[in-house]
């Protein structure tokens, strides 16, 4: 079906707001002095992103599928960075407020090494955002959403459409997000709970594009999916740290070896990366338990199934019209 001319006006809305949010920070990432530059315009990226798709029907297939790829260069760009911002903070923290001075070496390593990486990745951020100047998106992309915004009189209701794509988008999301509930009670199953963490971002993102549609504009049910993916997003943090640490010590190992021709200065290290092991493992148990005794809480409230018959209550009367008013039966005999 083809986009009606709200429908066109509320996604160009919505496209344009957060392609000026992600362009308002590409300086600040640029020069890289404050790492909550790269967390804002990931976050511009990831939203971007994810209402593309929505309304990719207002475009050329070409032109919205080259839209795409950029966003998502930028996007991997900066998470990669954005990843090693959060690690460095954590591991100042926890050096901070180590127990023993024995401890120092080995976080200081670890945090020397991310630092190295972080490195990196700033000359892929720069390139990428280099790439995206010389092919002039920005211009290009605000330029056709300028033309597919047009002036409205004010009040204009919004026209089913619009709700019947909102509530199918919401829908889907939804059910993508609850079919890995199953997971919440196998704390073991890392990769699942992770899927979880990343369907849970969607369907907040999908209620944050729809929202203003809608009485209230879902906050409660917002507040509640993005409590959930923050929860889910910090037992991430830690599974990636249960991953990463046996091979950075094994990494780390046989750098130290290969270098002095054996493995005594590694020695000095090995206490705190265990201690950190240690630390982070245990946080994940207070994670999970947390997780799963809020999500104990959200079962009774049930909120999934009152996010459903809002988003569907304004398309109700177009799916399902009302029936005719009956007839009168006509008189019997002469």
């Amino acid at each position: 079906m083809k986009p009606l001319a709200h429908t066109r006006s509320y996604g160009a809305a919505v496209l344009l707001k957060q392609l000026k949010a992600l362009q308002l920070e590409a300086p600040g990432v640029r020069q890289a002095e404050d790492i909550e530059y790269i967390h804002r315009m990931r976050v511009a990226s990831r939203r971007l992103r994810a209402s593309l798709p929505l309304f990719a029907d207002c475009f050329p297939r070409k032109v919205s599928r080259r839209w795409l790829r950029r966003i998502q260069s930028i996007t991997r760009a900066l998470g990669a960075a954005r990843d090693a911002d959060v690690q460095l903070d954590l591991l100042k923290e926890i050096d901070e407020t180590a127990p023993q001075p024995r401890l120092h070496p080995g976080l200081r390593r670890l945090a020397l090494r991310i630092w190295q990486e972080r490195a990196a990745h700033q000359t892929a951020i720069t390139a990428v955002l280099d790439e995206l100047d010389q092919a002039h998106f920005y211009a290009e992309m605000e330029s056709a959403l300028l033309a597919l915004e047009p002036v409205l009189p004010p009040g204009t209701p919004y026209p089913h459409q619009l709700f019947l794509r909102a509530a199918s988008a919401i829908s889907d999301r939804l059910a993508e997000f609850l079919a890995f509930e199953p997971y919440v009670y196998q704390p073991e199953c890392v990769t699942q709970l992770h899927a979880m963490r990343i369907a849970a971002k969607q369907l907040r993102y999908t209620i944050e594009i729809f929202a203003p549609l809608y009485p209230g504009e879902l906050a409660p049910q917002l507040t509640l999916v993005k409590a959930c993916q923050e929860l889910l997003g910090d037992l991430h943090d830690c599974d990636v740290w249960t991953t990463l640490l046996p091979q950075f010590m094994e990494q780390e190992r046989e750098r130290v070896t290969n270098f002095y021709g054996h493995f005594n200065p590694f020695r000095p290290l090995i206490p705190g990366l265990v201690h950190f092991q240690h630390n982070r493992a245990q946080q994940r148990q207070q994670i999970y338990l947390k997780f799963r005794q809020q999500w104990h809480i959200w079962q009774a409230a049930d909120p999934w199934s009152q996010l459903r018959q809002a988003v569907l209550a304004p398309v109700i009367p177009f799916v399902y019209p009302p029936p005719p008013n009956p007839q009168p039966d006509a008189p019997v005999g002469g």
